[in-house]
């Protein structure tokens, strides 16, 4: 009927004039968030600091042709859109629009907002006079971070500078590392409330002042809490963007993509984000992450082979799987992916993703940072038989279900990945050995995780084929809700240490589960695996490639 309705009134278009049959502005799921991090709202990391960037996503939000806001003092209105701010018993209050477009609107949220549960109206005044205004929530705290990253996504290598010299300070990546002992500047939003104008540059509005102790702010680079913070607060030029100058920590863990997180007041945990960390400066080092390593290794290849166990009570589940990505990096100094991008040796990640189907999603080759390669049909041989690795033509990835509720493939064992070859890539064979699941507990028995006091796991490493250890928790926050938040905790850690406890700030953002028992929402996964570089393989048009191997148990868990 609206359909119908709106096909009418634009046939009038032909006597001579048509309205605009533009539809209220519609706000999509998690539709308000920081605009660094992107934490859902169901988070306290997800609550809108005072004085902070945050982003609106929706549809009929603002104009079809973006509009961006480019001089001092910034105006309340930008592109026909203006927002306000209001809670029960507070005025209401205008915020800052930065960014405004059809479908996402960035914007300032004042220093003097009220703090606590309120109101965000975002209205479009269009050109032909039409406007309109619907409501959406929005939770307002003091302190709430956000780490930028490179990507856009609140995930993966941050936006961070090495400091060289006041000349030099490149973009930190895995081509250019920080060391331990350097100073970088991390780029944030969320520190909080300025006593200056929120829309005049920071630096004339004497607001370039530290808020370290007003937000309660620590830093953690590779996994280490930072001694030395030089400055936290806003950038002298940009309006509601914190840099934040630290020291790398002597003792921060050295990888590739060591983790990197902000904790404020109230125990407030921002995005886990990545820094590139190398003792030598430089390209990076990383036994998780030889793809990186190699000299000109622009055009790689990854595969993998996977077995998760699942026991939940009387009843187990095993998946076999193969997977991998073939690509040629644009720009490989900010690769990324999930799947292949590991914590460092001793440190974990933490991805959160909006939706029923739980674990990381979104993995592949970043299409900004690379293109796909197309390595042909691939092959898996080993005790069971041969199995084709399947594609979807021109993406670069392959991913095959080898198992079935009747028969298991991925039995402990050697296992060969043989590649036709095409022009782009050419034919190559590799091997890798698929270890057994191991054994595991929590520290201290039964299935509770308890995200404010940390976890420990245990297990017990039994395979000459594994190297070191992967842990991962998986928690939704709903049952049979195409609108949850879903999370995985990745954890890695050396086979034979036997042990190993995740720090509570990587739980913080782990959502608590749902039901209990065998009808939980969450799962710990623990399992064995090998470095890449035992697998690793030649082909022409590659410059490097690895295959590896990983095998998990799992069992569910209550997450509280």
């Amino acid at each position: 009927m609206v359909r119908a309705w709106a096909g009418v009134v634009c046939a009038a278009w032909i006597l001579g004039f048509c309205f605009d049959a533009r539809a209220h502005p519609v706000f999509v799921s998690s539709s308000v968030v920081n605009a660094a991090s992107y934490q859902p709202p169901e988070f306290a990391s997800g609550a809108i600091a005072q004085g902070s960037i945050f982003s609106v996503f929706g549809k009929a939000v603002g104009p079809l042709t973006a509009v961006q806001a480019t001089t001092f003092p910034l105006s309340p209105s930008l592109g026909g859109v203006t927002i306000t701010v209001s809670r029960a018993g507070f005025p209401d209050i205008a915020v800052i629009p930065l960014f405004v477009s059809e479908a996402q609107v960035n914007a300032i949220m004042p220093s003097n907002a009220p703090i606590g549960p309120a109101t965000l109206r975002i209205r479009f005044d269009d050109r032909d006079g039409n406007a309109n205004s619907v409501p959406v929530d929005v939770t307002i705290a003091p302190s709430a971070v956000g780490l930028f990253t490179v990507n856009a996504s609140g995930r993966g290598p941050a936006i961070a500078n090495n400091y060289v010299s006041a000349a030099d300070q490149p973009l930190n990546s895995t081509e250019r590392s920080a060391r331990p002992g350097q100073v970088i500047t991390l780029w944030a939003t969320g520190l909080g409330a300025i006593a200056g104008a929120d829309n005049l540059r920071p630096l004339d509005a004497g607001a370039v002042v530290d808020l370290s102790a007003q937000a309660g702010l620590e830093v953690f680079v590779g996994g280490a809490k930072a001694t030395n913070v030089l400055y936290a607060g806003r950038s002298p030029e940009f309006a509601g963007l914190d840099q934040i100058v630290v020291e790398v920590p002597s003792d921060a863990s050295e990888g590739c993509y060591a983790p990197l997180w902000f904790r404020v007041a109230g125990g407030v945990v921002s995005n886990v984000a990545t820094l590139s960390i190398d003792a030598d400066g430089g390209r990076c080092d990383d036994p998780l992450a030889p793809h990186v390593g190699p000299a000109g290794a622009d055009r790689i290849g990854l595969a993998l082979l996977s077995r998760v166990l699942f026991e939940a009570g009387s009843v187990s589940d095993t998946q076999d799987t193969g997977a991998g990505s073939f690509e040629a990096l644009n720009q490989r100094g900010w690769h990324f992916n999930p799947a292949f991008s590991l914590p460092p040796l001793g440190s974990c990640a933490v991805y959160t993703e909006r939706d029923s189907a739980g674990g990381i999603r979104n993995v592949g080759p970043d299409l900004r940072f690379s293109s796909p390669l197309d390595a042909g049909q691939l092959i898996v041989r080993g005790p069971g038989g041969s199995r084709f690795l399947t594609t979807t033509p021109g993406t670069g990835l392959y991913e095959t279900l080898f198992s079935s509720p009747q028969e298991h493939y991925l039995e402990p064992g050697g296992y060969t990945l043989e590649g036709k070859g095409t022009a782009a890539v050419g034919t190559f064979q590799a091997g890798a050995e698929t270890p057994a699941p191991p054994a595991w507990t929590i520290q201290g028995g039964g299935s509770a995780v308890d995200r404010s006091a940390g976890l420990t796991v245990e297990w017990t490493p039994a395979d000459a084929a594994a190297d070191y250890v992967r842990i991962l928790l998986i928690s939704s926050d709903a049952a049979n809700n195409n609108n949850n938040v879903t999370s995985t905790l990745f954890c890695t850690a050396p086979a034979d240490a036997g042990r190993f406890t995740i720090h509570a700030d990587y739980l913080a953002n782990v959502p608590a589960s749902a039901g209990s028992g065998v009808s939980s929402t969450a799962a710990l996964f623990v399992g064995l695996a090998s470095l890449p570089a035992r697998g690793a393989f030649a082909a022409e048009g590659l410059d490097a490639g690895f295959f590896t191997a990983f095998a998990l148990r799992g069992k569910p868990v209550t997450v509280r």
